[in-house]
């Protein structure tokens, strides 16, 4: 789900450091978090929304449709 410095931040498992750098930047940057944030929620809207994936699969059949 994340796509890293598009929806969040990817770090390396047990990389107390980096995970505090990104934690600290994001508290100390607001527009970038909330950057982040609407980009992670438009995201997951997108992908896992079940109204959009409804949509999706009736368009496809009706493009399927003969």
């Amino acid at each position: 789900v994340i796509q890293d410095e598009e929806t969040g931040f990817l770090v390396p498992i047990n990389n107390q450091k980096q995970t505090v750098d990104k934690i600290v930047g994001l508290l100390k940057d607001k527009k970038l978090s909330i950057k982040l944030g609407d980009k992670a929620r438009g995201f997951v809207k997108e992908s896992f929304d079940g109204d959009v994936q409804t949509k999706k699969i009736l368009k496809l059949w009706q493009s399927l449709s003969f």
